[in-house]
């Protein structure tokens, strides 16, 4: 039935394509008459005969390609379902492995939890102590001598396994040798981190797991984070960093029997960060101001002044102690000019029955000789009110500087108002520190000008006493003559 529809639609599309050729054939033989019209006819029938095999050769070779790509895709898609068979049989397989092993492992896991009873408790505490035993050694500058420490017991801690007696065995092992490092004083080689950021290899002396120093007595902290030791970019008094160099070098000569002060911070570095951050006596001056170094230029000033006026009476004091001890040599001194002008007035006949007059010459050189013994002496007393005065004026002016920043910012920060109570404190202490040594020098430079001036009084008073003496006794030998 098909094969006749088919050849019915030939013919049909045969006859509407000969009908067109026929006329156009037609006319062609009207054109040209010498044309023969059989000859022409046969030519257009072997032409369609022609045309008619070609299509059905290449319909037989389409059906045919198609029915072969048909039987290859029956094939493949044969062979997958037949995989897809295997692979839904291998999960079923596979689902009933894994339920069966879950439910093996709570079985396993119960028993396990019923067999270990009080063990499991003991495993967690091992655990948990690894866990804050690592913490603790990654913190500790023991860590800087004996490194990778933390890194087994962060292993143990983190295990999902039992710890076995070997896990058991390590973290006794590292808990008991960091109970002996905490207490030993160990000198050993380690990379350190100077403050430009360069690494060197020095000697270091650490005590327990608290501070640590070179053999120059700089302090180090340890960087938990990369594992070294650097050195603080601001240093701790002199006083510490001596007794840590002596430390250093008691180490290093190997002498454990010898007593040394040393520098211990219990807290591992808390307690030596705030005294680095005490400020040393050149920022303390820099807190007082403009005020401050007032009061520190009078007291240098006040300072040069008592020691010249204290070597000058020194000096003074000397000369009339050897000229009262060498009254016959005549020395440039104020006791030598009294001795000469008593020896001058001696020799003057005119004054030789005016003992009045001789004293009166005698206190007026005296007088003469005060101002120089008592010189700069009035200044050194003015520098010492001066410089409390100017401290109490840094003062007032510290707290006016307080009081404005809490009238600006309000006192909820004390960082803001510490700038105005150091200065007012500073200026305070300076003004307080350099009055008491220019009044201690003053009190010494005054004793040692009254000194002088009594022991001229006292010589004077000699002189006169002798003069007479000897006056009396000549009056007395010439009236006897006279008798």
């Amino acid at each position: 039935m098909n094969l006749s529809k088919r050849w019915a639609h030939r013919l049909l599309l045969l006859c509407f394509v000969v009908l067109p050729l026929a006329s156009l054939t037609s006319g062609n033989l009207s054109a040209d008459h010498g044309a023969d019209p059989k000859q022409t006819m046969r030519q257009l029938l072997e032409q369609i005969r022609t045309g008619r095999v070609n299509e059905d050769r290449v319909n037989r070779e389409r059906e045919a390609a198609f029915i072969a790509r048909k039987n290859q895709q029956q094939t493949l898609l044969e062979q997958l379902e037949q995989q897809l068979d295997e692979a839904n049989t291998l999960s079923q397989q596979l689902e009933a492995d894994f339920n069966s092993n879950e439910a093996s492992l709570t079985a396993q896991e119960q028993q396990l939890h019923e067999r270990l009873g009080d063990l499991g408790e003991l495993f967690g505490v091992v655990r948990q102590i690894s866990a804050d035993t690592s913490a603790q050694l990654e913190q500790s500058m023991v860590s800087t001598q004996l490194p990778d420490r933390a890194n087994l017991l962060a292993n143990i801690a983190n295990s999902r396994d039992l710890p076995t007696i070997t896990d058991i065995e390590k973290l006794w092992f590292i808990l008991m040798e960091e109970m002996h490092e905490q207490g030993r004083v160990v000198t050993f080689d380690a990379g350190i981190v100077n403050t430009q950021g360069i690494e060197s290899q020095q000697a270091v002396t650490r005590i327990g797991p608290f501070v640590s120093f070179t053999s120059q007595g700089k302090f180090l902290r340890y960087l938990s984070a990369t594992g070294q030791l650097s050195e603080l970019p601001r240093q701790p008094r002199m006083i510490y960093q001596s007794a840590a160099e002596n430390l250093s070098n008691a180490s290093s000569a190997g002498d454990e029997q010898a007593f040394v002060i040393a520098p211990v911070d219990p807290s591992s570095g808390a307690i030596l960060s705030l005294l680095i951050q005490r400020p040393d006596i050149i920022e303390r001056i820099q807190q007082g101001g403009i005020i401050g170094y007032i009061v520190i230029f009078i007291g240098f000033i006040g300072v040069l002044l008592g020691v010249e006026r204290i070597i000058s009476l020194s000096v003074i004091f000397y000369r009339i102690n050897q000229q009262a001890s060498q009254p016959q040599t005549i020395g440039n001194n104020p006791l030598g000019r009294i001795f000469k002008a008593f020896g001058a007035a001696q020799q003057n006949p005119a004054d030789n029955n005016s003992i009045e007059s001789l004293e009166l010459k005698l206190d007026d050189l005296i007088l003469k000789e005060v101002p120089a013994i008592r010189r700069r002496l009035s200044t050194l007393k003015v520098l010492a009110g001066v410089a409390p005065l100017l401290g109490l004026l840094g003062t007032v002016t510290g707290m006016v500087e307080t009081f404005d920043v809490i009238t600006l910012f309000g006192s909820g920060d004390a960082k803001l108002m510490a700038g105005g109570i150091s200065q007012a404190l500073v200026t305070t202490a300076l003004g307080l520190t350099v009055a008491i040594p220019i009044l201690l020098l003053h009190s010494i430079a005054n004793s040692r000008s009254r000194h002088i001036i009594e022991c001229l009084e006292e010589q004077t008073a000699g002189l006169l006493a002798q003069y007479s003496e000897r006056r009396s006794t000549t009056h007395n030998s010439k009236h006897n003559t006279d008798d």
